[in-house]
């Protein structure tokens, strides 16, 4: 009792970086999962981003790419009162 798990699949087809489609990033398909331990006083919360480290763009402009992160975690807490 108090335990959440989840995941999904975040993905992008290509992007064009230009009008004329002349420059592009490939698609891609990102996982990410979540842990949680909740109580009526307080949450602990693990996300993980990019699970398999898959190399991918965030953004695309017509001068560059900006790369994202790789495998990421976030732990957080929060507490009412």
């Amino acid at each position: 009792q108090g335990w959440e798990v989840g995941g999904g699949v975040y993905a992008m087809s290509k992007r064009y970086a230009n009008n004329a489609n002349t420059n592009q990033v490939p698609g891609y398909a990102r996982w990410d999962a979540t842990l949680a331990y909740q109580q009526k006083d307080y949450d602990i919360r693990l996300n993980a981003f990019n699970l398999t480290d898959k190399e991918y763009y965030e953004s695309v402009y017509s001068a560059q790419t900006v790369p994202a992160s790789g495998r990421a975690f976030s732990l957080s807490f929060d507490y009412r009162f």
